[in-house]
């Protein structure tokens, strides 16, 4: 076998590690491009509510900045009917920042909030009947201490709006019907959330197709995100994953090294 047909094999073997560990991407956006006046790729993105003093732009360096310092009114970006099909159980990853002062020398407020859902997932009918909010003091969705203020920190959000208990691929852990799951930094600090019942949002088993961020009136905050990534499925702990996937990498390698011999 020549190196070119070795070469293919290693991909391939790559890509099937994709496979298996079910990292099939559905919607993804690294705010690498935007408008002329910063706002977020309208190809992708649908601006509501912005003002002077309510803005969700993506900066220099590639993130995307949500800063609301009226407190009247929402300000909020939808992607729409953005993934490339429904499904009923995601994982939702980016990488975020929170600073405890405002770049207006506040104490950073209430929100924003990331939502799931078909169409425009701000509409309560429209979304999954929870709210991911990102609160003062490192409390996000209703629980303290989950994230720290003043550095970057990576996050993945386990949703499962199906009807029944869901298994991670490739590993043991699992995720009750309807709840979710926080990880950051690797490390599992929400498990089985349990939806809020504010609205009446879709019904269990319902595909969610949308992706919503940004905040409500009388909320006010600033917040960093970047690298954001919808995946189909519940997508292994970080462990797991990169063992998974390390061994079949690997396997690969050495066969592409006996070819080359």
């Amino acid at each position: 076998m020549n190196q070119t047909k070795a070469f293919s094999l290693t991909c391939a073997s790559m890509a099937l590690a994709t496979s298996l560990l079910g990292q099939a991407i559905i919607f993804e956006d690294d705010f690498s491009v935007s408008e002329a006046n910063g706002n977020p790729n309208t190809a992708v993105w649908r601006m509501v509510g912005e003002t002077a003093d309510k803005t969700i732009k993506v900066t220099e360096q590639g993130w995307l900045h949500y800063r609301k310092v009226d407190a009247d009114g929402g300000l909020y970006i939808t992607a729409e009917n953005r993934f490339s099909a429904g499904h009923t159980v995601i994982t939702l990853e980016f990488d975020f920042l929170k600073p405890s002062l405002t770049s207006w020398d506040a104490p950073n407020g209430l929100g924003p909030r990331i939502r799931f859902g078909q169409g425009n997932p701000f509409i309560n009918a429209n979304r999954v009947a929870n709210d991911n909010r990102f609160d003062q003091n490192g409390q996000f969705a209703g629980v303290a201490g989950v994230f720290e203020t003043d550095e970057w920190q990576s996050m993945r959000i386990v949703y499962n709006h199906s009807t029944s208990e869901v298994t991670y691929v490739g590993s043991s852990l699992t995720v009750p019907a309807q709840t979710y799951d926080v990880w950051v930094n690797g490390v599992r600090v929400i498990a089985g959330h349990t939806y809020n019942t504010f609205g009446t949002g879709l019904a269990p088993d319902s595909p969610l197709t949308s992706i919503a961020f940004g905040g409500f009136n009388n909320e006010t905050g600033e917040l960093f995100m970047d690298n954001m990534v919808v995946f189909a499925n519940a997508i292994p702990e970080p462990s797991t994953y990169a063992l998974i996937g390390g061994l079949v990498v690997l396997g690969a390698a050495f066969v592409w090294r006996r070819r080359r011999i």
